[in-house]
C-alpha cells in the first residue's frame, strides 16, 4: 500500500477527530470544525497535504450522494406538499439574488455574461451546511426548516440549467449579441456544435428510460439482493445503483449531482428506502467531512492577504445581500422574527456548488484563473460565516428578543424540576384527551408540544405546556425521562415519532411508550421500534362501531361482544407476525390471505360450538333421542 496514502489518511482523520470535537463542543457546529481542520492541515496552513484540489474532486462524492438522498426524499406527497414554497420562494430567491449581485457587477465595469454568471454561482446556498444545521436542531418538521429545504431544492434543481447557461454565457462574450437571431446562433455555439434539439431529447429520453427501469427493473434487484441476507451486498448495491445512473448522466454530457438526484427518484416510492438511506448515509457523512476539509484547505490565503479590504467586503456584502432577500421572503410569508432570523442566517453563505459553477465557467474561459481563485475564497469564507451568525443568534439575538418580551415561545426548555411520572409530547386531541385523565386522578405529567400556536392557545386555559422537538434528546433529559415511567407521543408526524419510538427505547429501556398509529404499516413501524402499546388511529371506534352493527342484525350483545373481542384479539397476532413481512413480498400475501382464512375458520368453530351447545341442551331438557 502507498506510504503517501496512509500518511495523507492518518493526518485527515487525526485533524477531523481533534479539531471537529472541540469545535462542536465550543457551539461553532461540525462543519466550521471540518473547515478549520482543512485550514490547519492545507497548503496554506501547515502543509501536511498539498494535493486539495484532488482531495475536492473525490469528495465531491459527497454531495453527490447527498443529492441523491434529497431524490431519495422526493415522494410526490411531498412535493405537492411543498409546491408553493418550492416554486415561489425558491424562484424568488435565485432572482432577487442573482439580480441584486449582478447589476453591482456590471456597474462595476464587468461585461453582463461575466456579471450573471456571478450572480448565479453567488445565489446558490451551501445544502450540506444548511442540512447538517437542520439536522442537529431537528429543523426538518418546524416551518422554518420545511421553507428553508424548498429554497434548497430549488437551488439543487437549478444547478443543471444554470451548468448548461454557462457556456452560451462564454459564446456570449465573443459574440455580439442584439437580435432573436443572435441568441439562437449563441445557443447553437454554446451547446458545442450539432443539433440543441438532438441533445436535448437524448436527454430526456434517457431520463425517462431510466426511471422507467429503475421503477419497474431496480426494485425487483433490491428484492433478490434483500433475500439473501447478506447486508454488505445490499449497501453494495445500493453505491453501485448511485455510481452507475451518475455514470450514465455523466457520460450523456448532463452533471453527476443529476444523475445521484435522479438515482433517488427512482427509489422515492420503493419499500427498501429507508434501508438504503441507512446503508448511504455513513458514506455520506464521511465523504461530506472531507468536502469542509479540502474546502478550508482550497482558501488561497495568498490571493486572500493581497485583496484583503475587497474580498471581505465582498464577503460581507454577499451575505449581507442574501440576509436581505431571505428576510424580506420570510416577512412576506408571515414568519415571526426568531423563524425569520434563523431561516435568513440558514441560507446566507455561499455553496459548494458554487465551486463547481466558477470552475466549470473557467474551463470555457469565461472566468480568469485570478477571479475563480478570488470568488473561491469568498465563498469559502462566507460558509465559515454561518456557524459564527448561528451562534450569534443562539447566544445574543434569542436572548434579547426574549428580554423584549415579544410574547414567542422559547425554543429552550427551561430546567424542570417537576420528575413526572409521565411526559405526553403532542398535546392535539389525542394527547389532550390522555392528560385531562390523568389531571383527574391527579397525576403528574409533564405536556411538551413542537406547535408554538397551540402552546400560547393552551397556555391561556392555564396548561403549563413546553416548546420542544421529540427526537431532541436534550430536551427529553430537561423534561425528566429518567425519572419517567411512561412517554405518550402522539404528534401526527408519524415518519418522526417511529424515529423518536427507537431512540428513546434504546436510550431509556425502561421507559413504557405509548403511541398513535396512523395504520396497520405504521403499527407495525412501531412494533419493530419497541412501542410498548400502540392504538391504531380508527381501530377501536370502527369495532365498536362493528360490534353496534351486529347488534342491530340481531345478535346478542353478549355474542356481539365476543366477537368483537375474538377478532381483535387475531388482528392483533396476525399484525404481530406479519410485522417482518414486506408489502410486495408474496410470502406476505400468502400470510395475509391465510390470517383471512383463519378468522373465517375461527368463527365458524364458534358457530358450530354453539350449534353443538344448543343441541346438548336440548337432549339434556328433552331427553335423549331413540
Amino acid at each position: 500500500m502507498d506510504g503517501d496514502f496512509l500518511f495523507y489518511a492518518l493526518i485527515l482523520l487525526l485533524a477531523a477527530v481533534i479539531v471537529v470535537p472541540i469545535a462542536k463542543r465550543s457551539g461553532l457546529g461540525t462543519v466550521l470544525g471540518y473547515i478549520v481542520a482543512g485550514v490547519i492541515i492545507g497548503p496554506f496552513g501547515m502543509g501536511l497535504i498539498t494535493e486539495a484540489e484532488t482531495l475536492l474532486h473525490f469528495s465531491e462524492f459527497g454531495v453527490v450522494m447527498m443529492l441523491f438522498l434529497i431524490g431519495l426524499e422526493l415522494e410526490p406527497k411531498v412535493l405537492w406538499r411543498l409546491r408553493k414554497s418550492l416554486l415561489g420562494l425558491g424562484s424568488s430567491q435565485m432572482i432577487a439574488t442573482t439580480a441584486l449581485i449582478t447589476i453591482p457587477c456590471i456597474a462595476f465595469g464587468l461585461a453582463w455574461p461575466l456579471a450573471l454568471a456571478i450572480g448565479l454561482g453567488l445565489a446558490l446556498s451551501s445544502t450540506a451546511i444548511s442540512l447538517q444545521i437542520m439536522t442537529e436542531r431537528n429543523l426538518f418538521s418546524a416551518k422554518t426548516g420545511q421553507s428553508a429545504f424548498s429554497v434548497l431544492l430549488f437551488q439543487d434543481l437549478a444547478i443543471i440549467p444554470i451548468l448548461a447557461i454557462i457556456p452560451l454565457l462564454a459564446t456570449a462574450t465573443e459574440t455580439e449579441v442584439k437580435t432573436i437571431t443572435d441568441v439562437l446562433r449563441v445557443v447553437e455555439q454554446g451547446s458545442g456544435g450539432g443539433s440543441l434539439w438532438e441533445k436535448s431529447l437524448k436527454v430526456v429520453g434517457l431520463v425517462t428510460l431510466l426511471i422507467g427501469i429503475g421503477h419497474y427493473a431496480v426494485r425487483h434487484v433490491l428484492h433478490y439482493i434483500a433475500r439473501t441476507g447478506v447486508r454488505e451486498i445490499f449497501t453494495a448495491t445500493a453505491l453501485l445503483l448511485v455510481i452507475g445512473v451518475t455514470f450514465i448522466m455523466l457520460s450523456a454530457g448532463l452533471t453527476p449531482a443529476m444523475g445521484a438526484f435522479i438515482a433517488g427518484v427512482i427509489l422515492a416510492d420503493s419499500e427498501y428506502k429507508h434501508e438504503i438511506e441507512n446503508q448511504i448515509e455513513p458514506f455520506k457523512s464521511l465523504l461530506l467531512g472531507l468536502f469542509f476539509i479540502s474546502v478550508g484547505m482550497t482558501i488561497n490565503f495568498d490571493v486572500f492577504s493581497k485583496n484583503i479590504p475587497m474580498i471581505l467586503g465582498a464577503t460581507v456584502g454577499l451575505v449581507a445581500v442574501k440576509l436581505l432577500v431571505l428576510a424580506g421572503l420570510a416577512k412576506f410569508i408571515k414568519f415571526n422574527v426568531r423563524d425569520n432570523l434563523m431561516f435568513s442566517i440558514l441560507l446566507a453563505q455561499g455553496g459548494e456548488f458554487a465551486f463547481v459553477i466558477f470552475q466549470f465557467a473557467s474551463q470555457v474561459k469565461l472566468l480568469t484563473p485570478d477571479m475563480t481563485s478570488t470568488l473561491n475564497v469568498i465563498v469559502a469564507i462566507s460558509m465559515m460565516a454561518t456557524p459564527l451568525l448561528i451562534l450569534l443568534y443562539d447566544k445574543i439575538l434569542v436572548p434579547w428578543l426574549d428580554s423584549r418580551k415579544t410574547g414567542e415561545v422559547s425554543p429552550i426548555l427551561p430546567p424542570l424540576n417537576e420528575h413526572n411520572p409521565v411526559i405526553i409530547f403532542g398535546y392535539g386531541r389525542f394527547g389532550q384527551i390522555i392528560g385531562r385523565l390523568l389531571q383527574a386522578k391527579r397525576i403528574g405529567a409533564t405536556i411538551l408540544d413542537h406547535d408554538p400556536t397551540q402552546i400560547d392557545f393552551l397556555r391561556k386555559f392555564g396548561w403549563k405546556v413546553y416548546y420542544g422537538e421529540v427526537l431532541d434528546m436534550h430536551l427529553l433529559e430537561k423534561a425528566g425521562i429518567e425519572h419517567a415511567k411512561i412517554i405518550v407521543i402522539g404528534i401526527d408526524d408519524f415518519e418522526k415519532s417511529v424515529k423518536a419510538t427507537q431512540r428513546i427505547k434504546e436510550t431509556y429501556p425502561h421507559v413504557k411508550i405509548v403511541v398513535r398509529a396512523y395504520d396497520r404499516r405504521n403499527a407495525q413501524d412501531f412494533m419493530k421500534a419497541g412501542a410498548d402499546f400502540i392504538e391504531r388511529e380508527t381501530f377501536a371506534s370502527a369495532l365498536n362501531a362493528g360490534e353496534a352493527v351486529l347488534r342491530f342484525m340481531g345478535y346478542r350483545a353478549f355474542t356481539a361482544k365476543t366477537l368483537v373481542r375474538k377478532f381483535a384479539m387475531h388482528d392483533r397476532k396476525s399484525l404481530e407476525d406479519a410485522a417482518h413481512f414486506n408489502d410486495n413480498d408474496k410470502d406476505w400475501i400468502s400470510f395475509a390471505l391465510e390470517s383471512r382464512q383463519q378468522l373465517i375458520d375461527l368463527f365458524e368453530k364458534d358457530r358450530q360450538d354453539a350449534e353443538a351447545h344448543m343441541a346438548e341442551n336440548w337432549e339434556h331438557k328433552n331427553g335423549a333421542p331413540l
